[in-house]
């Protein structure tokens, strides 16, 4: 016979809400004792009908999985012997009345209590009333959390093959079905149709659901090519106040057409889609690798920015000869059959030429003199008189030197690009420190011009409305330009809110003194006073300095491409989604 009911007015115990374990079968109980007279809480097992007075979320689920398994053995064994008198419930629930109130008692004696329930009154017995007004009974349990259970395994299931980049493939293969009967006999496998279909578009849906994004944010574009396909393409992504990045789009360039028409479109297509996708307006678009800023007369209003770490890239190819480097890893893979050095030969491939510069110069000056010894012998190494004799031109070594120089002095600019964190106020900092070469007037003029590119006039008065640097480095000339932009943007509260910056009156003042402050702590603490400046201030500071993401070597290596475009864009949102999570979580 089931539990009945619980009595109207029978409140459950304070506290904190109820663990996810007490969803798997578990009812709670007051365990009431006439003989010791007290009241205790306890855990009443729908499966097995027993109750555990541990009621720790560790104790219900060690006896979950043991329940489990006796139940599943009990009801195989009632099926095969259902004349074998050792078979036989163990506990059986007695009520007397309508209450709430219930008896555990050995099902052996059951004549026994009922007896002693009709002679004697005063029987000194243990009671439990129920707390909740959930699952009664085993079979309950099973139709309520049955589907529950599948739907949960199998989003899980789906978050595991997304996340670990695994095939949907996989899940037709005996070996994956084996694995799931092992771990459940009586599961329900899921099919690469499945996961492809119904399931990706429902962890879509959730994460399309619980993801936050701020009332305004910024585009990235970034562009690769696709070395399966030979194609380029172009990723999209949104970057949130809270700099979180989220994948929205990817398209493939079409070879026919012009590039920078493609790009312009694709933005107003990304803009509109942000908006209709996450109800957030763009006010900037960051644009990554080889392409230039695109020009879009119809959306003017959105502000575009280089990738800082494209530009530097592209400063230290300008400034070092890619020829110069040519020659010296020529020299280095031939001097590397005798020293056999697997590092040596790593850094001077071809992949990783550009990345290793700064370790491929720095190792000739540390092995000078070792060089110029194997070099100086005869038939030691198959090299021509002229490339023998480059190391030990003064000239030559000179030059490997004034690299290497100049490679320390945007050492630092480097690491603040690549920081996912730093925002274009950060660079504008290190590109106004750094002191370019002018040794040659030719490369020092294209050098300017490269930097100038990046110091737009934003940057520069996000550096300047930056709480920490407040545009010191700033010339005459780019102050002027500064003011300039703040009272065409600014209304008349916003130009007195500047005045205050300046002048570190009213909160300003306040917030001056606070030492380790953020920029986006500072102008948020400031936007209760000074709305408008703090607003701008806010969206600049927000910018961030370069695309970050690797979504090209992703892409490459995403096992899933043979996908249908919609269904594409919706594994690269919730890889994204959950590779974010994951790392988030490593960082805790």
């Amino acid at each position: 016979m089931a539990p009945t009911n619980k009595k109207k007015g029978v409140k459950g115990p304070p506290g904190r809400p109820k663990h996810e374990v007490w969803t798997l079968g578990f009812r709670r109980v007051l365990k009431h004792c006439e003989k010791t007279h007290r009241t205790i809480p306890a855990a009443f097992c729908v499966i097995c009908n027993s109750v555990l007075c541990n009621t720790a979320s560790k104790r219900l689920t060690a006896h979950r999985r043991i329940c489990n398994i006796d139940q599943a053995n009990h009801s195989e064994l009632i099926e095969k012997n259902d004349s074998d008198p050792k078979i036989k419930e163990v506990t059986k629930i007695l009520t007397t009345d309508n209450s709430a109130t219930i008896t555990f008692v050995d099902m052996d004696d059951t004549a026994q209590f009922v007896n002693e329930q009709s002679t004697s009154e005063d029987l000194a017995k243990t009671e439990y009333t129920f707390l909740d007004s959930t699952t009664e009974t085993y079979d309950e349990f099973k139709l309520q959390t049955g589907t529950c259970n599948d739907y949960k395994l199998d989003t899980v299931l789906t978050k595991f093959f997304i996340g670990c980049n695994i095939p949907f493939s996989v899940a037709d293969s005996s070996y994956f079905k084996k694995l799931c009967l092992a771990l459940n006999p009586t599961c329900k496998i899921i099919s690469s149709e499945q996961l492809s279909g119904s399931l990706l578009d429902n962890v879509y849906s959730k994460f399309h659901k619980d993801v936050k994004v701020s009332q305004t944010s910024v585009l990235l574009i970034d562009g690769w090519k696709n070395e399966s396909t030979n194609t380029k393409n172009v990723t999209v992504m949104i970057r949130t106040e809270t700099s979180e990045t989220i994948f929205l789009d990817n398209y493939e360039l079409s070879n026919n057409k012009d590039i920078v028409q493609e790009l312009t479109d694709i933005a107003k297509m990304s803009i509109m889609e942000a908006y209709e996708q996450f109800k957030t307006e763009v006010y900037a678009i960051i644009m990554g690798n080889s392409w230039s800023l695109i020009k879009m007369d119809a959306v003017s209003e959105v502000w575009q920015f280089p990738c800082n770490s494209y530009v530097i890239k592209i400063l230290t190819k300008e400034y070092i000869s890619q020829d110069f480097m040519n020659t010296v890893c020529k020299i280095l893979k031939q001097l590397n059959v005798i020293f056999k050095d697997d590092d040596l030969e790593n850094k001077i491939s071809s992949e990783m030429r550009w990345i290793n510069t700064k370790c491929i110069l720095e190792y000739c000056i540390a092995n000078i003199g070792t060089i110029q010894t194997i070099l100086s012998s005869e038939n030691l190494i198959k090299l021509s008189k002229d490339y023998k004799c480059l190391f030990f031109d003064e000239e030559f070594i000179h030059k490997i030197e004034s690299y290497i120089n100049f490679l320390d002095s945007i050492n630092e600019l480097t690491i603040v690009c690549q920081t996912p964190k730093s925002n274009i106020a950060d660079t504008a900092e290190q590109w106004l420190c750094l002191q370019l070469p002018d040794d040659d007037s030719e490369t020092a003029e294209k050098l300017l011009a490269r930097r100038d590119s990046v110091l737009k006039i934003q940057c520069l008065v996000a550096n300047y409305l930056h709480p920490v640097y407040r545009g010191r480095k700033l010339s005459d000339n780019q102050m002027n330009k500064v003011e300039e932009f703040l009272l065409n943007e600014l209304d008349s509260d916003g130009l007195n809110s500047l005045q205050s910056y300046v002048n570190g009156d009213s909160i300003f003042r306040v917030l001056n003194q606070k030492d380790g402050l953020s920029s986006q702590t500072y102008w948020s603490l400031a936007r209760r006073t000074h709305n408008d400046l703090a607003t701008l201030a806010l969206k600049l500071l927000t910018i961030p300095a370069s695309i970050t993401s690797n979504f090209s070597q992703i892409f490459n290596t995403i096992k899933n491409t043979s996908l249908k475009p919609d269904k594409l864009r919706k594994l690269f949102a919730v890889y994204y989604h959950l590779k974010e999570k994951e790392e988030k979580l490593e960082v805790e």
